[in-house]
C-alpha cells in the first residue's frame, strides 16, 4: 500500500511483490483512504452473507411419499413436481416451490434424469457434408403467399449447409421447369454444391403415380454431377435449415411489405438476398465451378432417407424390400446406383451418427425421365 501511495503502478507494485494484480487491486480497495495504521488487515470470513433456507428433513420425506402416491393412484398419472405441490397444497400442508421439489426428486431418484443426447452434427446423415468436405444445398418451396392486388405467389427457396449461401425466387406457381430454370441461374453464379436435398414433393421427386420412376430434376442434377437426396417423409430435423430460412424470408420480406406486383417482390427479395450474402455467407471454397448439363448423367447415385416399418421392410419407389427385422422402425440412408439398378442400405441413427454400416443390398428396378423432355 504504502508502494501505490506513493505513486507506483499496480503492475509494477504486483511485480515488485511477486504478487497478482488482482491481489494488488483488492487490497486497495480494503484501505480506501483510512490511514494505514487504522486498516484491519485481519483475514476476513468467506462465509455468504445470506444462507440457502433449510427445510426440514419431514418436509422432503412428505415429497417422496407423495409422488410414490400419485404414482400409483393418481387417476391422471401425473407425479412430477407440479401435481406433488399441488397436492400437498390441498391437504393444508407448507411446500416449497417446485424447483425445489425437482431438486429433491432428482436427488432421491437419480434415474429420473433424461439423459441429453448430444445434438448430432450437422448433415450427419451424409459423412462428406458431415466431416465439411462436400456442400450441401437444402431446397423447399412455400406456397400460399397472396399479392395484395392480384393473384397467389410461391417462393422456391435454396439454403446451404456449409456457406449459409441463400437463394429465394417467387413466381406465380414453382413448377419443375420452373426450378431446373432458376437452380440453373443460381449454381451458374455461386457454383455447384456437391448434394442437394428435397422433400417429396411432386415437383422434385416426379409424379407418384408413375411407377419406378423418377422425375426430370432427378435426372438433371445427376447430369450435373450434383448427387439429389430426399429426406425421409414426415421427420423432424432433415429439413429444419431451410425451413427456418423460409420462416426469416417471410418475416423480412413478405410480411415487412405490401406488395402490389410479382416484379415487386422479386426486387425486394433480391435485396434482402444481397444483404444476407454480405452479412452471413461463409467463403469455404467446396462449391464447384459451373458447367452446363449433360444428356448423360455425369454422377450415377441417387439418395433416399427413409424408416423401415415394423417388420424390417423398405418402401422405396413403390417398390418394397425385406431390410433387417432388427432394425424395424429406424432410419436407413438408400443409396441408387442407377447405373446397377441397386440400392444398398446404411444404418443411421440421431444418437450415434458415426455408427452408419452397410445393412442390406437389394435389386431395383428405376428409370429417369431425361430432364430435356418437356411435360405433355
Amino acid at each position: 500500500m504504502r508502494l501505490v501511495r506513493a505513486g507506483q503502478s499496480y503492475r509494477l507494485v504486483a511485480r515488485t511483490m511477486r504478487v497478482s494484480l488482482s491481489t494488488v487491486a483488492y487490497w486497495v480497495r480494503r484501505a480506501g483512504e483510512e490511514r494505514l495504521d487504522r486498516v484491519d488487515w485481519s483475514d476476513q470470513s468467506h462465509r455468504p452473507k445470506r444462507l440457502a433456507r433449510q427445510h426440514p428433513l419431514t418436509m422432503i420425506q412428505a415429497v417422496l411419499r407423495t409422488r410414490r402416491w400419485l404414482r400409483r393412484f393418481d387417476a391422471l398419472g401425473d407425479y412430477g413436481p407440479a401435481a406433488i405441490r399441488d397436492h400437498l397444497l390441498a391437504q393444508g400442508q407448507p411446500v416449497p416451490c417446485e424447483r425445489t421439489i425437482a431438486r429433491w426428486v432428482t436427488q432421491a431418484e437419480p434415474e429420473v434424469v433424461k439423459r441429453r443426447w448430444p445434438r448430432p452434427p450437422r448433415g450427419w446423415y451424409l459423412p462428406s457434408v458431415a466431416n465439411a468436405s462436400s456442400e450441401l444445398d437444402r431446397v423447399d418451396v412455400v406456397e400460399g403467399l397472396r399479392l395484395s392486388r392480384r393473384g397467389r405467389v410461391e417462393v422456391l427457396n435454396c439454403l446451404s449447409l456449409w456457406e449459409s449461401l441463400p437463394g429465394s425466387h417467387p413466381a406465380v406457381r414453382i413448377t419443375t421447369t420452373e426450378t431446373l430454370h432458376w437452380l440453373g441461374l443460381h449454381w451458374r453464379k455461386h457454383g455447384r454444391p456437391h448434394y442437394v436435398q428435397f422433400d417429396n414433393d411432386t415437383i422434385f421427386s416426379g409424379a407418384h403415380a408413375r411407377r419406378d420412376y423418377l422425375g426430370r430434376l432427378v435426372h438433371w442434377c445427376l447430369c450435373l454431377g450434383v448427387t439429389p437426396v430426399f429426406a425421409p417423409p414426415l421427420e423432424k430435423g432433415f429439413q429444419a435449415g431451410i425451413e427456418a430460412y423460409n420462416r426469416r424470408w417471410q418475416e423480412r420480406v413478405w410480411q415487412r411489405w405490401r406488395h402490389p406486383s410479382l416484379s415487386k417482390l422479386r426486387e425486394r427479395s433480391a435485396a434482402f438476398i444481397d444483404a444476407y450474402i454480405a452479412r452471413k455467407r461463409r467463403g469455404t471454397g467446396m462449391r464447384r465451378a459451373w458447367q452446363e448439363p449433360a444428356r448423360v448423367p455425369v454422377s450415377n447415385q441417387i439418395i433416399l432417407l427413409r424408416r423401415l416399418d415394423e417388420s424390417g421392410r423398405l418402401h422405396l419407389c413403390s417398390q418394397h424390400f425385406q431390410i433387417a427385422r432388427s432394425w424395424a422402425q429406424r432410419l436407413v440412408r438408400c443409396e441408387i446406383d442407377v447405373n446397377a439398378q441397386m440400392v444398398r442400405c446404411y444404418r443411421l441413427s440421431h444418437r450415434d451418427p458415426h455408427y452408419q454400416t452397410h445393412i442390406a443390398k437389394r435389386k431395383i428396378k428405376l428409370r429417369l425421365v431425361p430432364w430435356w423432355k418437356t411435360p405433355r
